[in-house]
């Protein structure tokens, strides 16, 4: 297989040769004792070896260059390692890259001035602001006060284009932020509790609390699956217990209407006996009252008709006496023409005479 190049038609078959001879028990076995994963010793690694790289390189990070917009300029001031810093435009050029990149007394002067860069750099830029880092392209100078018109006119004119060059940018700026909103993904990738450094080392405390946390999240997922039901069914027996309660109460105040419908009704019902009874104390009065008005008059009337007997008896007597004094008169006269008529003799009257003047001599009751 030596002399043969490695192609993708031919990838498959090399991988899996080169597979099987480099991951074998042996050497896994052997991985594992000396990354400490088995038998378990965390310290078989040094914690230097963990340590954060320096950054001693001049090149960019990302495949493609940052272009900052066109009226932005950096403006860096002097530090206190400019001196050793290449400038902007030399490590631009490609001269300078491979001067950079290739030169081994580059190399040995960065790596010598780690510390005083990482001191000097992190102090130092910490205390800058964008202010300080950037200033606008395309403005001038600050004009005096005895500006010419010809000036003035110039300077407007660098203004206008400063204008259209923002209004440039900021519509440049929210076609990107359309961009992001609309190519943005909505589900994102799960999170990683391990750190990047501890995820090397997986005997770490990092890793051991990223795998117990592994571990016990199943298990807590269980337990609040539970307790949610848990709490279902406490929230369910809750709103059942509501809406017992809540019929009890409607029965209650139900019972409680239907008392006091029944207590007004007993009170009408008595109010009602309590008029009738009136109404008939109110008749039993008048009924005595017109008992006794009747009785008076009943009275009234058996002493008028006693006085009406009185003065027919008293009328009566006056009669009989009139009557007696006519007949003593007739008597009298009879008696005057007797003397008269001496040699006569006097028929007697006959008995019906006799007993009608006894008639006449007695008094008469008159009824009323």
């Amino acid at each position: 297989m030596r002399g043969e190049s490695v192609r993708k038609n031919n990838f498959i078959k090399y991988y899996s040769y080169a597979r099987a001879k480099a991951l074998t028990a042996e050497t896994i076995k052997a991985a594992f004792r000396k990354t400490g994963i088995h038998p378990l010793d965390p310290n078989a690694i040094p914690d230097w070896v963990y340590e954060a790289a320096l950054n001693t390189t001049t090149q960019p990070s990302q495949p493609i260059r940052t272009a900052l917009p066109d009226l932005l300029e950096i403006s860096v001031p002097q530090s206190p390692f400019s001196q050793l810093a290449p400038s902007t435009n030399q490590a631009d050029s490609p001269s300078a890259k491979s001067s950079v990149s290739d030169s081994p007394s580059n190399a040995s002067s960065f790596h010598s001035l780690d510390i005083t860069l990482d001191e000097t750099t992190d102090e130092y830029f910490s205390r800058m602001t964008a202010k300080d880092m950037f200033r606008f392209s395309g403005l001038s100078e600050n004009i005096s006060a005895d500006a010419t018109l010809e000036d003035l006119h110039v300077q407007n004119i660098q203004l206008w284009d400063l204008l259209e060059k923002a209004c440039h940018q900021m519509q440049h700026d929210f076609a990107l932020k359309l961009q992001e909103q609309l190519f943005r993904k909505q589900k994102k990738p799960p999170k990683r509790f391990a750190a990047a450094t501890a995820s090397r080392h997986m005997t770490s405390e990092e890793a051991l609390e990223a795998l117990a946390y592994e571990e016990w999240k199943p298990k807590w997922i269980e337990v609040n699956k539970s307790f949610k039901e848990r709490l279902r069914t406490i929230a369910k027996d809750k709103k059942a217990d509501e809406e017992k309660q809540r019929q009890a109460n409607k029965e209650e105040r139900k019972r409680q209407k239907e008392i006091r419908d029944k207590q007004k009704e007993l009170e009408q019902q008595e109010k009602e006996q309590r008029k009738v009874e009136k109404e008939i104390e109110k008749a039993r009065k008048e009924a005595e009252k017109e008992a006794t008005r009747l009785e008076k008059a009943a009275q009234k009337a058996e002493r008028d008709r006693i006085a009406t007997e009185k003065k027919a008896a008293i009328e009566e007597k006056k009669r009989v006496a009139a009557a007696e004094k006519e007949r003593r008169e007739k008597e009298k006269q009879k008696k005057g023409t007797g003397k008269k008529n001496e040699g006569w003799p006097q028929k007697d009257k006959p008995l019906e005479e006799q007993s009608d003047s006894k008639k006449t001599l007695t008094p008469r009751r008159i009824l009323v």
